[in-house]
């Protein structure tokens, strides 16, 4: 299950680089620098709540060592 939620994980950041790469300038100069790194404060934060809202993340227990 670990490794399902790392490759979600992965798979998000690597697909949506380019997406906010590509926005982030016209963002800028729409908005303003401060509101462009707020907003994306108040959603990295909402989005690692619903992370740990979700109950297999939030219920995730380490596997003991095999050794």
């Amino acid at each position: 299950m670990l490794n399902r939620i790392h490759a979600y994980e992965v798979a998000g950041s690597v697909g949506m680089y380019p997406i906010g790469s590509a926005l982030a300038g016209p963002a800028v100069g729409a908005f303003g620098t401060g509101r462009v790194l707020l907003t994306g404060v108040v959603v990295s934060f909402l989005i690692a709540t619903a992370l740990l809202a979700a109950c297999p993340i939030r219920t995730l227990r380490r596997v003991p060592d095999r050794r």
